[in-house]
């Protein structure tokens, strides 16, 4: 199993497991949030992976005023036949508006700017729980980017993050989480992957774990 993500889980247990670390990222605003994760995938044949995420979000727009993201998301995988890929998305505020942000997406291959669209104000059991981003790539790419979270018992929940390319391949994962402490800031999470260009039946059951500050 990989070093690093041990390396990683070490760090997250460290950080976000120990009483009064849900209020680390809470230094200049209180909005701020930080995430991270590490995820070790596995297979039937002895194979796999590793990915780290680090999200950061500051909703309020203090820095460089508004000038930097109010969301970035970066992820890197160490793939199983060597290589690697990592993937960014950022997110700004466009106004007032609490629902479309300006987004930009980035990968090896890629570059795409788009809009992304929080469907939470219809004020269904349904759209509060999802949110979608378009973007235009290069070369007449179009990146399409799908994620949802839905806590279905108390500490309980499933998750996906999907992204489609119509110039590329198809990537994402499904997970089911469990909450460690009651707050949510530190999860198990186990489930189904697929970040490779293989088709999607040549994908990855992963576990990890996942810490935010509040």
């Amino acid at each position: 199993m990989s070093k690093n993500f041990w390396v990683c889980v070490f760090i997250i247990v460290m950080f976000f497991g120990l009483p009064g670390a849900s209020d680390a990222g809470e230094v200049e605003s209180d909005s701020w949030k930080i995430q991270a994760g590490a995820l070790q995938a596995m297979t039937s044949e002895g194979d796999g992976y590793f990915s780290a995420d680090l999200v950061v979000e500051e909703p309020d727009g203090v820095l460089f005023f508004g000038l930097l993201p109010n969301k970035a998301w970066y992820r890197y995988i160490d793939m199983p036949d060597g290589g690697t890929f990592n993937f960014a998305r950022f997110d700004y505020t466009l106004g007032d508006s609490d629902n479309f942000y300006g987004s930009a997406y980035v990968d090896d291959d890629t570059l795409g700017v788009g809009i992304r669209y929080v469907p939470d104000h219809w004020n269904t059991a349904v759209t509060e729980k999802f949110e979608v981003a378009a973007y235009i790539g290069e070369g007449s790419n179009y990146i399409f980017a799908v994620d949802a979270d839905w806590e279905f018992q108390p500490g309980y929940g499933v998750e996906s993050h999907l992204l489609f390319q119509t110039a590329g391949s198809q990537r994402g994962e499904i997970l089911a989480w469990h909450n460690c402490y009651p707050d949510g800031r530190l999860k198990i999470k186990v489930g189904y992957a697929h970040w490779s260009d293989e088709k999607w039946y040549n994908g990855y059951w992963v576990f990890g774990l996942w810490g935010s500050t509040n």
